[in-house]
Order: structure tokens, then sequence, then C-alpha cells
């Protein structure tokens, strides 16, 4: 590993609090860029976080919409936007492919998390509410507007899956990132948010807060490296598919008070199926 993050102690699991959505409240607004324009409503819940530290292969896309990656990107200079560009993007895509069997991947959107100062304009800080990135009608006009032509047609005859591609810039020493396993969400947790600052592709882009259950399962990876992705499911076409693998970024109690400010990429590929 590239140098473990200075934590206290490594827990199986951690309590932590996580912010969600007020139950019922279906009236969200969310701008990252100005958050003066957001309405959103949220209550704190304390749950618990398992860590998939040494236990990585409990997890895969297909059973829980979540899989922990090893992958060495060609990209180091993360506030070069063209060398994101030029390396981040494809390895990304061929990523995607490997993992999906793909038949074509299309990955856009990237955002930078930091708090430094001197990061590249657009750096966002780490979310820290828990949502699902854009909900079923924005996948389906990202899918045309970034299909390739060729083969245009039966890319979007197919099967398209927004998956979301999490990677730390530095050893994560707090803020890491929970994500709920898919298999344990419920349509009925989903609240409909509008998204004035999104990187989608669409006209009216959409995703979701998400309200608690005791049922959903949380997971993270602690100590996260940069040669470490974690990739989860945000929408698919495939009805039964897991998917709806929420996130949000935490405050981890066993990190300790000299851990930096995390630092971190996140990217979204869309990725065409067959049936």
């Amino acid at each position: 590993m590239q140098g473990e993050a200075p934590h206290a102690h490594q827990a199986q699991a951690v309590e932590a609090i996580l912010n969600f959505n007020e139950p019922g409240f279906d009236d969200s607004v969310v701008d990252d860029v100005n958050r003066a324009n957001s309405i959103t409503r949220f209550v704190s819940h304390s749950v618990t976080i398992h860590d998939l530290r040494g236990r990585e292969q409990d997890v895969c896309l297909k059973k829980n919409g979540l899989q922990v990656l090893r992958h060495e990107t060609r990209c180091r200079n993360f506030e070069d936007e063209q060398e994101i560009l030029d390396l981040y993007y494809p390895d990304m895509e061929a990523l995607v492919r490997q993992l999906t069997g793909a038949r074509h991947v299309t990955c856009y959107g990237h955002i930078l998390r930091a708090r430094r100062p001197g990061m590249p304009a657009g750096t966002r800080t780490p979310a820290q509410n828990v949502h699902v990135d854009n909900d079923f009608e924005t996948l389906r006009q990202m899918a045309q507007a970034l299909a390739p032509e060729s083969g245009r047609e039966e890319h979007l005859a197919g099967r398209q899956i927004l998956i979301n591609l999490w990677r730390p810039i530095k050893p994560v020493g707090r803020d890491p990132l929970a994500v709920a396993d898919g298999a344990s969400m419920r349509r009925a947790n989903l609240h409909p948010v509008r998204l004035l600052a999104s990187r989608a592709h669409a006209k009216e882009p959409r995703g979701f807060n998400i309200s608690h259950d005791p049922m959903q399962r949380w997971y993270y990876l602690s100590a996260m490296q940069p040669n470490e992705v974690l990739a989860f499911t945000q929408v698919d076409t495939k009805a039964d598919a897991v998917q709806w693998a929420a996130h949000s970024a935490f405050s981890d109690p066993t990190s300790l008070p000299s851990a930096p400010e995390r630092e971190s990429i996140e990217i979204r590929a869309v990725a065409y199926l067959p049936w």
C-alpha cells in the first residue's frame, strides 16, 4: 500500500452520523455551486458502517451494487484538467468495460473534492448527505446524449447503467465515503431532487435524496489509498437489477486529529450493455 492514513485504530465497523432526507419531503433542490439556492430537509441518524478492509470480496456490483477495485491509473496530476480528460477518462472507461462486460462506456462529469486552498475551479467539499446521483429519466437522457454514433441504435435499445467511481487522490484519513448495499435499498426511501449544478447531460437533471431505513446496510473502506476505487451503481434500466447504492461522506470517529483533509476524485460512467 502507499502509506496508511492516520487512524487511531482499525475497527470492523464504526458508529457514525449520516444525514438523511426528511421522510415525506419530496421538494428538494440542490445547487452545489451556490448553496443558498438549495432547498433541503435533513434528519441525522447514527448508523453502523461496516469496514470492508480485509473483506473486499464480500461485496460485488451485481449482488450489492458496490465493489472495491484495485486499479492504477496513468493520471498523476489531478489538478490538470487536460490530463484527467486525456488519461483518467479512458482508464476508467476501460475499467468499467472490464467490470461490467459493457459494449461501450462513456465517462463524464468528474468532480474533485477537497478543502485545500489552490485546488482547481469547480472543486467541491465532501458531500455530507445521503443521495443517489441521478434518476432514471436523467440516465435515459444522458444515454442518448453520450451514445457513440457507431452502433448508436443498438446501444440505446439495450441496457444502460450509471456507475459512480470514487478514488482518493491521497490516503484517506478523514471524511471517508459510506456506500449503501444496493440490495438493502427500497424505492420508498428515494425522494426526488432537482439538481441546479449537475454535470449530467440532461435538460432538467434530477437525483434522489434518501430517507433512513433501519434495513439499510452501510459500508466503507478504511484508510483508502490512491490505487483503490469504490465502484457503485446509481441507476440501471434493468428494473430487477441491484441499484440505488446511495452514498455520503461521514465524519469517521476513528480519525486522528492530525489526519489531513480528504482529497478525492469521482467520475460517472454510462455503461451500454445488451439485454
